[in-house]
């Protein structure tokens, strides 16, 4: 399984995949952070949420993009099929992937978080580090956790579909699912520690999770849902791709 994670590792540093992804990353991140900052000055913290809304959208599009097509691209030059031939299990070429895209969501999450919370401190210092700076660590692991279910996710149809395209259409299928599932619960207003269960899936739980910074139970319960979430996707990824016919 070592050896699987360093070949991802080297197909990175050959292919400039991962620099490619976080330059895009980080201009997604800063140019829409620092628009919906501008758009407070006129409007109102809602004009900000609807700039991370956009942000994290496009951030969520592009992980399962970046993971995708690493894993698309090795299927499509038989790179794994070859991996097994040389004696390799199917569930350490699995996991070895898997463990091997980890540090690079990890590190884009990271970032992302590291720029919004910078904004926040230089915007109102004295607010945030008596409010807000004891509860970042805990906010930016949900947030951390949420972007590796969904490159997870698309880890596991890119092994079920063997393609890029299954990777991301799976995805996508499952976003939009997550915001139907959303919109009904919303409908209901079923609640449950005294917030909205709806809240917990869409493409607006970071919103929630920005205004529920200092809320510890609501963080909590997203992270264990979404690490709930990533262990679900990796099981049945393994699990279907044992059983399928490689040839």
């Amino acid at each position: 399984m070592k050896n699987i994670c360093i070949q991802l590792f080297q197909r990175m540093k050959y292919t400039k995949a991962f620099i490619k992804t976080l330059i895009v990353f980080l201009l997604i991140s800063i140019t829409t952070i620092f628009s919906g900052v501008a758009q407070m000055n006129e409007y109102t913290l809602n004009e900000f949420l609807g700039s991370f809304d956009t942000c994290t959208m496009f951030s969520t599009i592009i992980i399962i993009v970046f993971v995708s097509f690493t894993l698309g691209t090795e299927f499509k030059n038989k790179t794994i099929y070859y991996t097994i031939m040389n004696g390799y299990s199917r569930k350490e070429v699995f996991l070895g992937k898997f463990i091997g895209f980890l540090p690079y969501i990890i590190v884009l999450s990271i970032m992302q978080c590291v720029i919004l919370y910078s904004v926040f401190a230089f915007m109102t210092p004295d607010a945030f580090f008596a409010q807000y700076v004891n509860h970042v660590i805990l906010n930016s692991l949900a947030f951390t956790i949420t972007y590796i279910s969904y490159s997870i996710l698309s880890l596991s149809f890119c092994f079920i579909t063997r393609s890029a395209i299954g990777g991301i259409g799976g995805s996508f299928i499952i976003m939009i699912a997550f915001n139907i599932l959303f919109f009904l619960l919303n409908l209901t207003g079923t609640k449950l520690f005294s917030f909205e269960l709806s809240h917990l899936f869409g493409m607006f739980l970071f919103r929630f999770l920005l205004e529920n910074t200092t809320d510890n139970v609501f963080q909590i319960f997203a992270i264990f849902v979404y690490t709930f979430l990533s262990v679900c996707y990796l099981l049945i990824g393994d699990m279907i791709f044992k059983k399928e016919d490689l040839i």
